[in-house]
C-alpha cells in the first residue's frame, strides 16, 4: 500500500514538473500595447493657442485628466489604454466643442485638432 501512494505521488510530482517546462516552451502572450494621443488647440482663425488647458477622459465618464498645450500649441498623451476618449480645450474663457467617442487602438497614435470657438450671443440675449 506504501509503495502505491508512493509510486502515486511521484507521478503526480513528475506530471506537474513536465507541464511547468512544458509551458515554459510555448510562446509568451502579447499585451496589447498601449497607444497614445497627440493634438494641437488651435484658435478659431487656425492659430496654436499656447497654454491651452485640455480636459480629457475615458468615455465611460472615468477621472477625467488636464494637461496643457505647449508653445506650438501641440500636446501629447502616452500610455493610453485601448477605447474611448473625450477631449476638449479651453483658454481665456473660450472653449472648444467636445471631441466625443475618439477612438486609441493599441498601439496606435491618434491625433486631435480642437478648434476654440468664441460664444457668440444670440439675438435673444441681451449683456449686461
Amino acid at each position: 500500500m506504501r509503495r502505491t501512494w508512493m509510486g502515486i505521488i511521484f507521478l503526480l510530482c513528475g506530471v506537474a514538473l513536465l507541464s511547468t517546462d512544458l509551458r515554459a516552451q510555448l510562446p509568451k502572450e502579447h499585451k496589447d500595447a498601449p497607444g497614445s494621443l497627440d493634438g494641437e488647440v488651435v484658435d478659431a482663425k487656425g492659430a496654436p493657442v499656447k497654454g491651452a488647458q485640455v480636459l480629457w477622459q475615458a468615455a465611460d465618464g472615468g477621472r477625467p485628466h488636464v494637461l496643457h498645450s505647449d508653445a506650438q500649441g501641440q500636446f501629447h498623451i502616452a500610455s493610453l489604454r485601448a477605447g474611448l476618449y473625450e477631449l476638449r480645450a479651453s483658454a481665456g474663457g473660450i472653449w472648444s466643442d467636445w471631441s466625443h467617442n475618439v477612438v486609441v487602438r493599441p498601439g496606435a497614435k491618434v491625433h486631435v485638432k480642437l478648434r476654440l470657438k468664441p460664444i457668440v450671443p444670440s439675438a435673444g440675449q441681451q449683456s449686461n
